[in-house]
C-alpha cells in the first residue's frame, strides 16, 4: 500500500517486488539499485524503463509488477476495496492459503484485522486519501515501543501466554465461530485442541478472568452475529453464582452484568475464581428468522445477499439449530454467514 501511494519509496519496493515470488531475483534486485544509486533517482523510475537498463529473464515479470502497482494507483474503490483488490490481484492471499501453515493462517487473520482498520477509518473520515490512512496506521503502530516494564495492558495470543500468570486476564472474542474458530467446530480433534487452549487462557489467572464477547463483530470488512461460545456454556453450573441461560427461540444469551463463582480444581489454589462481566454486550435483540428454510442451503445453490450480491454456496456445516453457510460471492469473495440471520434469498 506504501507503494501504489508512493511508488519511490525504495524500502518498500524491495519489501513486495518478490512477495509473493514473482521470479525476480536477488540478484537483480540488486542491479536495479546500484543503477537508480548511480542515477539518484528511484529504484522505480528504473523498474518503469527495466529494458532500457538490464536485460534478463525477469524483465517481463518486472513489467508485470509495474503494471500491476500503476492500475492499482488508478482504483477508485475506497481504502478497503483497494486493500481487498490487492490482497487478491497480487497473489498474496492466494499464496497464504496454499501455504496451509499455522503461521500463514495468522497472517491470514491479520489481514482480516487490517481490513478492519481500514473500514472504521472510512466510516470515520469524511474526506480521507490514502496517505491519510497510512499516517494513521502509523501513529497506531508506534504503540509497539511502549516500554514493556510499564504498568499497562499485556496484549498477547494463548500460546504466548503459556506459563505465565497474571493477577487479572481478560478473555475476548469468547463467540462459537471465532473462539472455538469455524474450521474446529465440525472437527472433533481440532475442537479439543481449542478447549485445551481455553484452560490455558484461563489458568493464567490467579485472582480475576473477565470472559467476554460481542454483541455483533466485523471480520474481513462483514458484520456477523455469533453465538455465545460453547466454552463460556460448559462451565458448570455449580460453579457459577448467578444466571447464564440460553434462550434458543431469540438465539440470544442472558447473563448477570457481574457474577463469580469458585473454581476449586482449575488450579492448585481452592481460592481460584472466575470473575464473569459483560464487558462487551452479550448478544441481545438480535432476532434469527425462525422460517428459514435451513433445507434450501445446499452446496452449488445460488443465492442473492442485500449487501454482497450474487453468489453460490460452496460449503454448509450444522451449528446447533442452525447452519454456517460458506459462500463464494462475485463482488466480494468469500464470506461465512449463519442460515438465520443471513436474509439471504434463494435462487436455486
Amino acid at each position: 500500500m506504501r507503494v501504489i501511494a508512493n511508488p519511490n519509496d525504495d524500502v518498500s519496493l524491495k519489501r513486495i517486488i518478490n512477495e509473493p515470488k514473482r521470479g525476480i531475483g536477488k540478484t537483480t534486485l540488486e542491479q536495479i539499485e546500484m543503477i537508480s544509486n548511480d542515477k539518484n533517482v528511484s529504484m522505480f523510475t528504473i523498474i518503469k524503463d527495466i529494458d532500457q537498463y538490464v536485460a534478463t529473464r525477469a524483465n517481463a515479470n518486472i513489467r508485470d509488477f509495474v503494471t500491476f502497482i500503476e492500475t492499482m494507483q488508478k482504483d477508485t474503490s475506497g481504502i478497503e476495496g483497494l486493500i481487498s483488490r490487492v490482497l487478491k490481484e497480487s497473489g498474496y492471499m492466494s499464496a497464504l492459503e496454499l501455504e496451509e501453515s499455522a503461521e500463514s493462517e495468522s497472517r491470514i487473520e491479520n489481514l482480516g484485522e487490517f481490513l478492519n482498520v481500514a473500514v472504521e477509518f472510512e466510516n470515520e473520515e469524511a474526506e480521507h486519501t490514502l496517505n491519510d490512512f497510512l499516517e494513521n496506521l502509523a501513529l497506531v503502530t508506534d504503540l509497539d515501543s511502549v516500554d514493556e516494564e510499564q504498568d499497562s495492558i499485556r496484549l498477547m495470543t494463548f500460546h504466548t501466554a503459556k506459563g505465565l500468570e497474571f493477577p487479572v486476564v481478560f478473555m475476548v472474542g469468547m463467540e462459537d465461530g471465532l473462539f472455538p474458530s469455524y474450521r474446529s467446530i465440525g472437527e472433533e480433534p481440532e475442537l479439543e485442541e481449542e478447549r485445551r487452549l481455553c484452560y490455558v487462557g484461563v489458568t493464567r489467572a490467579k485472582e480475576h478472568l473477565y470472559l467476554t464477547c460481542a454483541n455483533s463483530r466485523t471480520t474481513f470488512g462483514s458484520t456477523s452475529y455469533n453465538s455465545v461460545s460453547r466454552f463460556l456454556t460448559e462451565v458448570p453450573q455449580e460453579y457459577i453464582e448467578g444466571n447464564m441461560q440460553k434462550r434458543p427461540e431469540r438465539k440470544t444469551y442472558e447473563f448477570d452484568d457481574y457474577f463469580t463463582s469458585s473454581v476449586p480444581n482449575i488450579k492448585k489454589s481452592p481460592a481460584a475464581a472466575f470473575s464473569f462481566r459483560t464487558a462487551e454486550s452479550f448478544l441481545q435483540g438480535i432476532q434469527a428468522n425462525e422460517d428459514t428454510d435451513l433445507a434450501a442451503f445446499k452446496e452449488g445453490v445460488s443465492v442473492e445477499h442485500k449487501k454482497f450480491g450474487a453468489g453460490v454456496i460452496t460449503k454448509v456445516t450444522p451449528e446447533d439449530d442452525d447452519l454456517v453457510v460458506e459462500i463464494n460471492f462475485e463482488k466480494v469473495g468469500m464470506k461465512r454467514l449463519m442460515a438465520k440471520f443471513s436474509n439471504m434469498k434463494i435462487l436455486g
